[in-house]
């Protein structure tokens, strides 16, 4: 009986553990309810993804809704050899944002292009974006932006986190 007991005790440590919970019920609570609030808030706007960047050691979070993802047309990657929205322009429209989000646009250059499904359900016919990554040029820096961009050439604005 006491060995099961110690099992069960170890096996609770390690999941508390790994789970990064708090020993502290107050704060592990409080930190769960304050989770759980931030989780129910976007949902309640409608996010279906979140892409993060740093600018400047800010976070910046770029979310997409629901609503403007069902307000783009769809793309089937199987049927058609070319996106909705050539590259080309999905570049113009994250370069203007870009612009809205730093002072220098000219010392950051176009790292990447690329693109992937943003899936709200188990569907392979779910809707496709761009991902425009952009860093900056001084390799000293460790700025880096990724700019969601949908098929109907809307950039998603990013916006800074509490840090």
């Amino acid at each position: 009986m006491t060995t099961k007991l110690l099992y069960f005790t170890l096996v609770a440590v390690l999941l508390n553990l790994l789970s990064g919970c708090s020993n502290d019920p107050l704060k592990a609570n409080s930190d769960k309810s304050s989770e759980w609030d931030d989780y129910r808030d976007k949902r309640e706007r409608g996010v279906v993804a979140i892409y993060y960047s740093y600018i400047n050691g800010q976070k910046f979070a770029f979310e997409i809704i629901k609503q403007d993802l069902s307000q783009s047309p769809l793309w089937n990657a199987r049927n058609s050899a070319n996106p909705v929205l050539s590259s080309d322009a999905a570049v113009t429209s994250s370069d203007k944002e870009l612009k809205n989000l730093v002072s220098n646009p000219n010392e950051w250059y176009l790292h990447s292009i690329t693109m992937t499904q943003v899936r709200t359900q188990p569907d392979r016919n779910a809707p496709w974006i761009y991902l425009i990554k952009y860093k900056e040029i001084n390799p000293e820096a460790d700025g880096r932006i990724e700019i969601p961009v949908l098929m109907n050439g809307k950039a998603i604005g990013g916006k800074a986190m509490a840090k």
